[in-house]
């Protein structure tokens, strides 16, 4: 798992993104981390779960984007971390394609980034199957190539082997800066 130098946003405020490949363990953590104390003032948020809440019309996820394209579901992304950005001590989960130029571009300016860097088959092997996850569908063979396409920018944050470290990170950072 890496993280970037901490980058605080308007008057302190942090706003904190979990990224990684489809599989890592992103919503986990996600999920995990709403129990610490230390954290109780921010709002956590799953940018998946946002965009089918926000957007996708009472329709499940992968079901939206069969129908409306990967390409349209990537514009919706950014246009909802636009959204989140205006918000203060937030932690949001990106989905696992979320990273791109314009996304990156976006939450440099006052973001910090955690990446869970987790292998190749341990993602598999947690996903494989999964009809939810459209991509899954294409085979691991396609899986693998995309893997290793966004590796590159999952790479540009620093990686952080286990939840403990995560939350001793932002025990040390978030709970005297915020």
């Amino acid at each position: 798992w890496y993280i970037t130098q901490r980058v605080y946003c308007g008057k302190g405020k942090m706003k904190i993104f979990l990224c990684g490949f489809s599989g890592a363990g992103k919503t986990t953590l996600l999920s995990e981390l709403k129990g610490e104390k230390f954290l109780k003032d921010f709002a956590f948020i799953d940018l998946d779960n946002y965009i089918e809440q926000e957007y996708a019309e009472g329709l499940e996820l992968g079901d939206f984007i069969r129908l409306n394209g990967m390409e349209y579901f990537r514009g919706l992304e950014l246009e909802a971390l636009k959204k989140l950005s205006k918000r203060e001590h937030i932690i949001v989960a990106l989905g696992g394609g979320a990273l791109n130029e314009a996304t990156i571009n976006l939450l440099q300016s006052d973001w910090k980034g955690i990446f869970l860097n987790i292998d190749f088959e341990t993602c598999w092997n947690r996903i494989q199957g999964d009809e939810n996850r459209p991509l899954v569908m294409g085979g691991r063979g396609k899986l693998e190539s995309l893997y290793e396409e966004r590796f590159f920018y999952y790479n540009q944050f620093k990686s952080l082997k286990s939840r403990r470290e995560v939350v001793n990170y932002l025990m040390m950072h978030v709970g005297k800066n915020s």
